[in-house]
């Protein structure tokens, strides 16, 4: 039975017509025809989004399909195969409901993506590329990058706000590739950069030291006019570099620091600081001499050890290190007794090479040690020295 309205004495009165097992059986199938019809739209779109576990909702849905089938052969249903259509129609509406949630999960899922991608990934690149300070070509690289993304997230926007998850999920899978390859680019561009300013650090701080060594070349030495000559080079390929760094050209800038400009300055900073180095050295050794030359007692001795010890001073102001030497050695012969140098020397054989008992059993102090010792270090006499840390 099922509740009807009818009129009874111009009344309107409720009532129950009698319903056969047959009509209501016709009727449920109709509705789960329709149901059917609905649910496998639902699994299409659950299977165009990608949504986890669409197979197993498209296998219930031929399960139910199949089922359905075996309905329309009934020809005369009993009460059972009521029960048994009813049920149908429940299975159906389970599975609707369960794919209704699935692809409302899913389409949360496309849009939060696409909200990161549009909100973090690409706004950190425009923000990166505003921060950039890039001039020249690359600036305008830059800038053409800086109007896709942003165009990038106008579109991603208008396909959240109108529920287009299909395109959405589409689009924003493609547009994640374009701005991964933008990425890479941008990436590119200002690890050069960086590269480009770590390396013009190193460069400055060479070239400046080599230009200070330099200038402790005596004037006289030739040599020294060669080395600022290649120093002067070397300022030209600095500004090379300068001029194709700030025309953002940053591949060719550090191409000139690497293969040019950091080599050049790292072997003029070495030669000149042998040449720096071995005029200290014995300008050292002659300044120690001309004392001991003082206390000569025979004046003519004492003479021709001065006009000797001018002579090995001219030599080494014009760079002549393979004479000073032996003019040294001549001196020396002329001296009575070992030089300081020889004494100090002694010293340290002596004390088996420690240098407090030096300057506590001998007539060196700490300054005259230290100015032996450095004057020495990485001559035959002395290879290594070696610090001892007291623990306390």
């Amino acid at each position: 039975m099922e509740p009807v309205s009818i009129q009874r004495e111009g009344k309107t009165v409720d009532a129950y017509d009698v319903v056969s097992v047959k009509d209501q059986f016709n009727e449920t199938r109709k509705r789960a025809e329709a149901r059917l019809e609905k649910a496998e739209e639902l699994v299409d779109q659950a299977t165009d989004l990608a949504v986890d576990g669409a197979n197993t909702y498209s296998n219930t849905l031929s399960d139910l399909q199949t089922e359905l089938e075996e309905f329309q052969t009934v020809w005369t249903p009993d009460p059972s195969d009521l029960n048994d259509i009813n049920q149908f129609v429940e299975d159906v509406t389970d599975l609707e409901e369960d794919v209704e949630d699935a692809i409302s999960e899913r389409q949360n899922l496309i849009v939060g993506e696409t909200e990161n991608l549009r909100d973090y990934t690409i706004q950190n690149l425009i923000d990166r590329i505003e921060d950039a300070d890039v001039e020249g070509s690359l600036a305008a690289q830059l800038s053409e990058y800086q109007s896709d993304l942003q165009q990038y997230q106008s579109e991603l926007k208008e396909l959240i706000e109108n529920s287009q998850y299909q395109r959405l999920q589409d689009r924003t899978g493609a547009i994640e590739n374009k701005v991964n390859d933008i990425e890479s680019d941008i990436d590119d561009i200002l690890e050069k950069k960086g590269q480009c300013l770590d390396l013009y650090d190193t460069v400055k701080s060479l070239r400046n030291t080599a230009e200070e060594t330099i200038s402790n070349i005596s004037d006289d030495n030739p040599t020294k006019t060669d080395l600022e000559a290649d120093l002067g080079t070397i300022n030209s390929q600095i500004e090379d570099y300068r001029s194709e760094y700030n025309s953002g050209n940053y591949d060719t800038a550090l191409q000139l620091l690497q293969s040019s400009v950091k080599p050049d300055v790292t072997e003029l900073k070495s030669e000149a600081t042998k040449i720096e180095r071995q005029q200290r050295q014995y300008s050292s050794q002659l300044e120690d001499l001309e004392d001991e030359i003082n206390g000569i007692s025979t004046s003519e001795t004492r003479e021709k050890a001065h006009e000797m010890l001018d002579t090995a001073q001219i030599e080494l102001s014009r760079g002549n290190f393979a004479e000073v030497p032996h003019l040294i050695d001549e001196i020396q012969d002329l001296l009575t007794g070992p030089t300081r140098e020889e004494q100090f020397i002694a010293a340290l054989h002596d004390h088996d090479g420690r240098l407090t008992d030096i300057i506590e059993h001998t007539d060196f102090n700490d300054t005259e040690c230290f100015k032996f010792l450095q004057r020495l270090y990485g001559t035959d006499e002395i290879t290594d020295i070696r610090a001892v840390i007291n623990d306390e």
